[in-house]
């Protein structure tokens, strides 16, 4: 529905429910009526008030992003001009690209373009060619809404309802404010005077190339971005969501889609696709309506046009991207103001009502005030990837054949490394990987030398690699990548990092604090730092725990990952203050152990300069003064050798009990010396204990292969937890009902059948035990399954179990002491 607001009134309503809205253009000959589906006109004109009807299979197309300019989506990279659309698919040919021309090349293909034009002296049918159109194109719109404005390289293009405005911010300043109700832009300065608003556009003083107004009729074709990273756009029926390693389509004329900030899936008719930021999963899906295109844990996500450092409107929602985090605003609640200065690299952002108070620039996003959902700020480390220029050829890794099947490729890695200083993301990942896993094929060697010749060329290629990864910058840059034997992370900040305060660097096993900015700031001539952070899963398999000597005899433990960290192209690498590492433990912590921090020394591990500031059960953070290789290593004293003979000693006698134990069963289950007496609860003590002791009988036999199966393990730790309470609470039931019987013998058959009946008994003795263990479960979850597959004792989880038999031992002495005083009584009065 067109409606000319010169000529005519437009109304608009949305509710709350977005699924629902009208519009009307009404008055000067004028009627029409829309809402989601359907628009009728009962009056209309040829030009400013009328409705185009189209088929139900409408599919809107999106626009490439800016004329003049180049995106890529995954290997494909499509470049816009002014009458052309160019295609380059850089899996096959290659790709060159500045401001003033792109052009691609190799492989039976060779086709430039500019501004204007774009020429093939020949092409590849799918993968390089031009479209060309006649001089009066349309750029197709998009889906993201009108009245809005986007950055398109130094220009902001304001579209509004009949004109676009465009204002270079490298000759003028541009100011954006747009209040609960409008928004207003203005470009200014060096002979420039536009102001719009969401319907019009006015010029005081404007130029031909930098500050003008375009003004159309009421068929135009309007430009917009694709949405940012981690959102879902709507096309017609269909949703597109994007996340880190995925994108997911769901097309809502055949399933339905559920969308929140947190999650988002598409379900039914045969289709359930589950996605999060990072992750999307499929149980079921269908080829072309409702499925998920994942891609490997690297993947660069390609924005939409709308860059990084930016403000775009979805719904009545603004989005707000920076450098380390995401704003967001809905318009609905809340005003919003934004201004940009001539310097591009300044722009300030507010979010502002009664509840609400957010105020953000490029790198920084701080709120006084915020809710939940319609104003608040999201901080965030970005992975920043980097490529070669491509009129630079990247440096390339050769890797040798052996390093496929042997460790003898290392010292050949070292070699070629040497010179590089600058390597893409993907080859480092590439060479990481491959010198990492051969590592593995070396760890099984016997021979110490060996071992600790080929980890320190693992740490020194580590550390080169890492190197090559960081590049100069003014402000900050990061990388961050995991791969199956170790986790990076490289952070680096120039002379112009706006923070006070560096963030810690994490790793699943691993973090690091570090004054990062003080390093930068003794860095007189440059202003920067960088550091590189290493949490390695196999090394501890070439740097054995064994290399810490000592002149003690103890058995050493390695009890964190083995992890690295570096100043990589840092002048100056004095540390201004010490370095805290916290180390997740790996294996089970012993009490009785003594901590050390280490770092490799070549040779061996030392505790020179480190040193342990405080510990618990789970983590241990140590203190460095220094930056090298560290790790966590437990001492604990030598146990003596385990004794065969009295393995088979234990043994024997558990076979012996369990005899006797069945014997026991069958005599209270077949014997009944008085019908006033109650074998119920020594029947079920021997059931508890029988059957507790084989199975700890069979798991201690057969651990070696239960251990391995960490959820097996779980499973025989609760079951024995249930079996042994159980006994406990049938013990405190034999002596509830021994006490009873020494009370009064009288009324023991009446006592029997009016409260203490086998079904009630039954429900102390199991229920219980089952209740504790099910309670135990949902607090500790993590607390079952140690090394021998029983309750883990570090943080107290033992007293899952001690707790209520203590209790019972108590209530059990109580009673035996009653009991006492009651036949002693009995024995006096007679």
């Amino acid at each position: 529905m067109f409606c000319n607001t010169s000529m005519h009134n437009f109304y608009y309503q949305r509710y709350t429910n977005q699924s629902q809205f009208q519009s009307w253009c009404s008055s000067n000959y004028c009627n029409c009526y829309g809402n989601k589906d359907t628009c009728t006109c009962s009056s209309s004109t040829w030009s400013t008030c009328f409705c185009e009807t189209y088929g139900k299979s409408i599919a809107l197309t999106t626009a490439v992003s800016p004329v003049s300019d180049c995106v890529r989506y995954k290997d494909l990279y499509i470049c816009t001009g002014a009458h052309y659309h160019m295609y380059c698919n850089t899996s096959v040919h290659d790709f060159y690209y500045n401001i003033s021309h792109h052009h691609c090349s190799n492989m039976y293909c060779n086709c430039a373009g500019n501004k204007d034009t774009c020429a093939c002296s020949s092409i590849a049918p799918s993968s390089c060619f031009c479209t060309n159109y006649t001089n009066n194109i349309t750029i197709p719109a998009g889906v993201s809404p009108v009245y809005d404005c986007v950055l398109y390289k130094d220009t902001y293009v304001c579209t509004g309802a009949q004109y676009r405005m465009y204002c270079n911010t490298s000759m003028n300043s541009f100011n954006y404010r747009r209040n609960t109700n409008q928004c207003q832009m203005q470009c200014q300065n060096n002979n420039c005077n536009c102001t719009g608003n969401k319907d019009t556009c006015t010029c005081y003083n404007s130029t031909l190339s930098s500050c003008f107004c375009e003004s159309y009729g009421n068929i135009t074709a309007l430009t917009t971005a694709l949405s940012p990273v981690y959102e879902c756009v709507h096309y017609s029926g269909l949703y597109i969501c994007t996340g880190a390693h995925y994108q997911m389509y769901c097309n809502t004329s055949v399933h339905d889609f559920h969308y929140d900030r947190n999650h988002h899936h598409c379900f039914n008719n045969n289709c359930y696709c589950y996605c999060k930021k990072d992750t999307c999963a499929c149980s079921t899906s269908a080829p072309s309506s409702c499925f998920s295109t994942n891609y490997t844990n690297n993947i660069t996500i390609p924005a939409g046009v709308s860059p990084v450092h930016e403000c775009v409107l979805y719904d009545d929602t603004y989005i707000c991207t920076g450098a380390q985090y995401r704003m967001f605003c809905n318009t609905s609640m809340h005003n919003f103001y934004y201004q940009r200065y001539t310097n591009q690299s300044q722009f300030q952002s507010w979010c502002s009502s009664y509840y609400c108070d957010c105020n953000c620039n490029k790198d920084t996003c701080r709120c006084s005030r915020s809710t939940w959902s319609t104003c608040f700020c999201e901080s965030y480390i970005s992975t920043t990837t980097t490529t070669p220029s491509p009129t630079t050829p990247a440096p390339t890794i050769t890797l040798p054949d052996q390093c496929k099947s042997q460790g003898g490729c290392l010292q050949d890695l070292l070699q070629q490394l040497e010179n590089i200083t600058q390597l893409p993301l993907s080859v480092v990942t590439k060479v990481l990987d491959v010198a990492l896993n051969t590592s593995a094929v070396v760890s099984q060697s016997t021979d110490s030398k060996e071992l600790m010749v080929n980890g320190n060329r693992v740490l020194q290629a580590s550390e080169k690699l890492l190197s090559a990864l960081v590049k100069p910058t003014e402000t900050s840059d990061n990388v961050s990548f995991t791969l199956d034997t170790v986790e990076v992370k490289a952070f680096s900040i120039g002379p112009k990092f706006p923070s006070e305060h560096f963030p810690q660097l994490d790793t699943k096993n691993a973090s690091m604090d570090i004054d990062l900015i003080g390093i930068a700031k003794s860095n007189e001539e440059k202003g920067s730092a960088a550091v590189a952070f290493m949490s390695f899963t196999t090394m501890e398999n070439l740097l054995k725990a064994d290399f810490f000597n000592t002149t003690n005899d103890t058995i050493k433990t390695m009890m964190s990952t083995v992890i690295s960290a570096t100043l990589p192209k840092t002048s100056n690498t004095t540390l201004t203050k010490a370095v805290n590492f916290t180390f997740r433990h790996i294996r089970e912590f012993d009490p009785n152990g003594s901590l050390s921090c280490v770092y490799w020394n070549i040779s061996e591990w030392i505790v020179d300069g480190c040193s342990v500031l405080n510990s618990n059960s789970s983590h241990t953070v140590c203190s460095c003064v220094h930056l090298s290789t560290f790790a966590l290593i437990m001492q604990t004293s030598s146990s003596p050798p385990p004794s065969g003979l009295l393995d088979l000693l234990n043994l024997v006698c558990v076979i012996v009990g369990l005899v006797f134990l069945s014997l026991a069963l069958l005599s209270f289950a077949l014997c009944q010396w008085s019908p006033g007496v109650n074998n119920v609860a020594r029947i079920n003590i021997c059931i508890s204990l029988l059957s507790a002791h084989l199975l700890l009988l069979l798991t201690q036999q057969f651990l070696s292969l239960i251990r391995p199966q960490q959820v097996l393990c779980v499973v025989i730790a609760g079951l024995l937890h249930f079996l042994f309470l159980s006994a406990f609470l049938w013990m405190f039931i034999e002596a509830v009902l021994l006490f009873i019987c020494v009370k009064n013998l009288s009324q023991i058959s009446s006592k029997k059948r009016e409260v203490l009946s086998s079904g009630f008994l039954c429900v102390i003795g199991y229920v219980v035990a089952l209740v504790v263990v099910c309670v135990s479960i949902g607090l500790v979850p993590e607390g079952y399954g140690s090394e021998h597959c029983w309750i883990k004792t570090d943080e107290g989880f033992i007293w899952s179990f001690l707790g209520p038999v203590c209790v019972i031992l108590a209530l059990n002495m109580i009673f035996f002491i009653r009991i006492v005083i009651i036949l002693n009584s009995h024995k006096t009065e007679q």
